[in-house]
């Protein structure tokens, strides 16, 4: 049996450098914060895929099956046009007498009336745009630097419940148009009408009914 000499106080233990553990536990959560942040965006692309797939076969191929379009008041003094397209969910109200355009159209509809008053109803569908403000945005510069009309005024509300933005548009040639995004997510529904800009009496019942031209379920 061997005898320690003086000052000798045995074997010595040394600890383990303690960073080690740290350092692997963040390494262990950053890739688990990773791998999750991953997982959220490729679920994202995938669900906006699923959506474009759905509504492009929906909107590209219109189902008319069950619109209809009528006409309230009397035959001399016709109040509102009422068109509705159940399998949208959207019913359209003008003030006045307005029929459908003679030339076929991609639309969900097309109408004239006051001799050169247009009023079409289209749907959208920027899967990915955040919010209605933004589309409307973008429509308003395709609108200025693709056809030169001129923005000269805009205002944010809301139909049925949904966000919408209205804009109002003119160009030097004459001609007016007022332009109203709904947003029901995904799908923006956008009602434009044109007119000649010096007829202010049909513009005037235009504009005052165009916050309730649209309603959506």
């Amino acid at each position: 049996m061997s005898v320690p000499l003086a000052g000798d106080h045995g074997p010595t233990c040394r600890a383990a450098p303690q960073f080690a553990a740290p350092y692997q536990t963040n390494r262990r959560s950053a890739f688990i914060i990773i791998s999750i942040a991953l997982l959220i965006v490729v679920a994202g692309f995938a669900f906006s895929g699923v959506l474009f797939v759905r509504y492009a076969g929906k909107f590209t191929r219109m189902d008319r099956s069950h619109e209809s379009l009528s006409q309230e008041g009397a035959p001399g003094d016709v109040l509102h046009t009422v068109y509705t397209n159940p399998a949208y969910g959207v019913t359209l109200t003008l003030p006045g007498a307005w029929v459908p355009s003679k030339h076929p159209t991609p639309y969900l509809c097309h109408l004239v009336a006051f001799t050169r008053f247009n009023a079409v109803l289209e749907a959208d569908f920027p899967v990915l745009t955040p919010s209605v403000d933004s589309d409307a945005s973008l429509v308003a510069k395709r609108y200025e630097m693709n056809q030169g009309w001129t923005l000269k005024g805009e205002e944010s509300t809301s139909v049925s419940g949904f966000p919408a933005h209205v804009l109002h548009l003119t160009t030097s040639r004459g001609a007016d148009v007022d332009l109203m995004m709904v947003k029901k997510w995904p799908i923006i529904y956008a009602l434009s009408v044109a007119g000649p800009s010096a007829d202010s009496e049909h513009w005037k019942m235009v504009r005052d009914a165009l916050a309730q031209s649209i309603s959506l379920k």
